[in-house]
C-alpha cells in the first residue's frame, strides 16, 4: 500500500515560510479537489489520486513523488496498528 506524506510536506512548507498552510490552500494552489486532498492526508484505503493529482501535488510542494508517497508493504502497517 501507499503511504502518503502529504501532512508532513505541509509541515515542512509551514516552518520554512512561517505561516500556516490549510489543506484549502493546498487544494486550490494545486488544482486538487479538496476532498481528495483531504483522503491523502489523511492516509484513507480507499484513496487512489491519479497520475494527474500527484503530479500536481509535486509541483505544488516542488518535489519529487517518492516524497509525497512511499510504499508500505500491508504486513507492516498491520503491525503499527496492531493487529
Amino acid at each position: 500500500m501507499l503511504r502518503y506524506r502529504l501532512t508532513e510536506l505541509i509541515a515542512d512548507k509551514q516552518f520554512r515560510e512561517g505561516r500556516l498552510v490549510t489543506l484549502a490552500e493546498v487544494s486550490e494552489q494545486a488544482g486538487v479537489n479538496r476532498r481528495t486532498v483531504s483522503a491523502i492526508a489523511n492516509n484513507r484505503r480507499d484513496v487512489n489520486p491519479t497520475a494527474d493529482v500527484l503530479s500536481r501535488l509535486c509541483a505544488y510542494f516542488n518535489c519529487e513523488l517518492g516524497q509525497l508517497a512511499e510504499y508500505v508493504p500491508d504486513s507492516a502497517l498491520d503491525e503499527q496498528q496492531g493487529t
